[in-house]
């Protein structure tokens, strides 16, 4: 970036509200007052609330202009040094300049006016320079009530955290300048794009590109050069040296060209003597090709010649080159979309409405007949799905009762349904004999002699079937139906492969987090909240409590009982628990007869409620079923430990929580005890 623009985009920054309201809020933070000057000693921002003192040294010419020298002297200075120092003005008053850098530019913040004792104001008070101020005409008293006193080791500390911190701030926000500039050169350019239809011509569109480049990225000169005759010659011209490339032709052997073609990448060259070497005239000091290509071949070219341009800009002008690429493609084959556009658009509002449902399979199941047969206007349409690669089964219809179908399955090969998930390519029928060729028979709730069935696959792999027939109008199906339907397939194909991952993903999602017998939260998911939770309650000095809770004499119970009973009462603990904890807070089961609570922002007197309320319930819904086992009731401990109370890393709450709950143990049983 260029000096001049960087100096550009520092002033704005300077102007940036989130800029000066961070520089407002420091100041009140601190006490300390703030000016900021650029590197050629401009004022950038001066402070909100001027110094009482320096207000009378302003006020007289003399004082003044010993005043601004002092902050020159030292502003050329802070440029030299490039790191904070603090130095007394001639009122005594000590002021701090902090240079702050952004790539090549430095402003530098100064902290003023402050004194570092009362003692230090008072020597300027009574000297004959202060006297010569008339700053004795207000009592010493009122003056200490108007002045800034700072001991000089505590504004060191302080205007070392604030240099981190403005310097973060003067970065972001100038990146943020410069993010937003390109951000709206992108949206200009979608802006213009977006305004091209298919009714410009090619040169309105070759137009609107050199104009956009133009204005955008500052160019000095820009063309577009198409092929002609094994030479690209210049269509669109614009810019200041406009006659330099009038007569300029470049050859499809041209070096540049070839590179250029060969890595589909813009290529910069600002070296005048390889130019002039490579065929171009020497008034062109530097040039920029970027490609217009279609799948086929190259045929245009975008010249900018005696332009600088930074890496962001190239990348911006060759993503619209793409576009424009683009752009000429759909000019040139108008003729061919328009004969399909209408059912090209039908199509893709149909898909479009599916796309939301592929978390939901019932849902997709009976979209995807939904708009197929609207499509295709057919009355009737079924869905036939495959889980084992051999079965298929209908999972929606449309023109038949669903109580009807909920049986019927086909097996891979069989009838018409099964042959086209067979061998994957559709099946027309027109015609009794066509039916009876499949093993069918004509069927008399069919209106028409005439169904469609299509494949249903991505890649290779084979998902279902699509079945159509009756169309509304009574016309039998045809080929240009298959042509015509194809893209929804593709689409609908991809969407139940989607879901299908969708419900595998979730599902293996769910048994790696959760127990398998009491469908409570597992132990690998207890460690990952615990960790995320800890870190929250660290960042914000929140509070945060884990309760470790054991089933009072399980063994016992599993030896005298079996361990399908131990089974039944570690799902009914589970059960009791659940309805028992609050929304917000964590179960899992620890391991064994443990179980774990982690309980965010939860004193250790509102955890010991929620775990005696637990320990009540258990007791109390639990009934005694078993035979052998001499306990009247199921009974638990639970221990509580509270972070930060019981440590500062997260290994001592589980610790000190199993601590607590040991001790229960000890203590006699069925009790809750906080470390």
């Amino acid at each position: 970036m260029s000096a001049s623009l960087i100096v550009k985009t520092m002033h704005n920054c300077i102007n940036n509200r989130s800029f000066a309201k961070g520089f407002d809020s420091l100041s009140n933070l601190t006490g300390l007052h703030f000016t900021l000057y650029d590197n050629n000693q401009k004022l950038l921002l001066a402070s909100a609330r001027p110094d009482p003192l320096l207000s009378v040294i302003k006020a007289h010419s003399k004082a003044y202009d010993l005043y601004k020298s002092f902050i020159g002297r030292q502003l050329k200075l802070a440029l030299v040094r490039k790191e904070p120092f603090s130095v007394q003005s001639i009122t005594g008053q000590h002021h701090t300049f902090i240079p702050l850098h952004y790539e090549e530019l430095t402003i530098i913040l100064v902290a003023e006016a402050f004194y570092i004792s009362v003692a230090d104001f008072k020597r300027f008070y009574y000297s004959e320079q202060g006297r010569a101020l008339g700053i004795t005409e207000r009592t010493e008293d009122e003056w200490l009530k108007d002045i800034r006193i700072f001991p000089l080791d505590k504004v060191a500390s302080h205007l070392e955290n604030m240099r981190s911190i403005l310097q973060i701030l003067v970065t972001s926000v100038n990146d943020n300048e410069k993010l937003n500039k390109y951000s709206q050169q992108a949206k200009t350019i979608i802006s213009i794009l977006s305004d091209i239809n298919s009714e410009f011509s090619m040169k309105n569109i070759y137009q609107i590109v050199v104009d956009a480049v133009i204005f955008l990225f500052n160019i000095d000169t820009a063309s577009i050069f198409l092929q002609t005759n094994g030479h690209f010659y210049p269509t669109v011209i614009e810019g200041r040296n406009r006659q330099i490339i009038q007569d300029l032709k470049i050859s499809d052997n041209n070096r540049l060209l070839a590179k250029a073609n060969a890595t589909e990448m813009p290529v910069s060259i600002a070296d005048s003597h390889e130019l002039l070497h490579t065929g171009f005239p020497e008034e062109i000091t530097s040039i920029h090709l970027f490609t217009f290509s279609s799948k086929i071949s190259l045929f245009g070219l975008l010249v900018i010649i005696n332009s600088s341009l930074d890496r962001v800009a190239c990348d911006s002008i060759s993503d619209l080159c793409k576009l424009t690429s683009y752009l000429c493609e759909v000019r040139q084959m108008k003729d061919e979309y328009e004969n399909n556009y209408a059912g090209f658009n039908k199509i893709v509002t149909k898909t479009s409405s599916l796309y939301a449902l592929y978390r939901e399979p019932s849902r997709l199941y009976e979209g995807i007949v939904k708009e197929a047969s609207e499509l295709a206007n057919a009355e009737r349409c079924s869905l036939m799905i495959s889980n084992d690669n051999e079965m298929l089964e209908i999972r929606a219809v449309k023109g038949v009762n669903r109580r009807f179908m909920e049986n019927v399955k086909v097996r891979r090969g069989e009838g018409i349904s099964g042959r086209v998930y067979e061998s994957g390519s559709p099946i027309l029928i027109n015609g009794e004999a066509e039916i009876k060729e499949y093993g069918n028979s004509p069927r008399s709730q069919y209106k028409t002699l005439s169904s469609l069935s299509l494949p249903l696959k991505v890649n290779d792999e084979m998902i279902g079937v699509l079945n159509l027939s009756d169309k509304c109008s009574g016309a039998p199906f045809t080929p240009n139906d298959i042509s015509m339907l194809n893209p929804f397939v593709l689409q609908a194909s991809t969407l139940l492969k989607l879901g299908a991952y969708h419900e595998t993903l979730e599902e293996v999602t769910k048994l790696s987090i959760t127990d398998s017998l009491t469908g409570l939260f597992n132990r690998r998911y207890l460690d990952i909240r615990l960790e995320e939770e800890y870190l929250r309650a660290k960042r914000y000095h929140l509070i945060l409590s884990l309760m470790i809770l054991d089933i009072d004499n399980f063994k016992l119970f599993n030896d005298t009982e079996g361990h399908l009973a131990g089974d039944h009462i570690l799902i009914e603990m589970s059960r009791v628990m659940s309805s028992a904890v609050r929304s917000h807070d964590i179960l899992a089961r620890f391991g064994g007869e443990e179980f774990a609570i982690i309980m965010p922002q939860t004193t250790k007197a509102e955890a010991f409620l929620v775990s005696e309320r637990i320990r009540e319930n258990i007791k109390r819904q639990i009934r005694p079923t078993w035979k052998r086992y001499q306990k009247k009731q199921i009974t638990i401990c639970s221990g509580i430990a509270t972070y930060p109370e019981c440590g500062a890393v997260k290994e001592d709450i589980i610790r000190y929580a199993d601590r607590a709950l040991y001790k229960a143990k000890n203590l006699g049983k069925d009790r809750t005890v906080s470390w």
